[in-house]
């Protein structure tokens, strides 16, 4: 599996849903953050450890919806909570916005 980011493509345009989930990274996002068009980002399954990691995540301005269960941040006490106070555009994470709803699969 991936451990990286590097050699990914450094202008994605039109990307708009990215999985990356059940691979080994843990760090290099600043990689994606030149994807202006990116809203659906899969992390799950990587090994993110740091709440730092994910700052380049802000300069996404159309992500929407984040995936990081199963990682090691997601398993911090008060994960979603700092996840959504980190970066203030994400909608949903993990599936379910900040009450905790589901978002809808439309």
């Amino acid at each position: 599996g991936l451990t990286s980011f590097k050699g990914f493509p450094s202008r994605l345009e039109n990307l708009e849903k990215l999985d990356v989930s059940e691979n080994r990274i843990s760090n290099g996002l600043h990689h994606i953050q030149d994807c202006p068009s990116l809203t659906h980002l899969c992390l799950s399954g990587n090994k993110f450890k740091e709440m730092s990691v994910l700052s380049p995540l802000n300069k996404l301005p159309k992500l929407s919806h984040l995936e990081l269960a199963n990682t090691p941040l997601s398993e911090e006490a008060e994960y979603r909570s700092k996840v959504f106070s980190a970066l203030p555009h994400i909608k949903f994470l993990d599936g379910q916005d900040k009450e905790g709803n589901e978002a809808s699969s439309s």
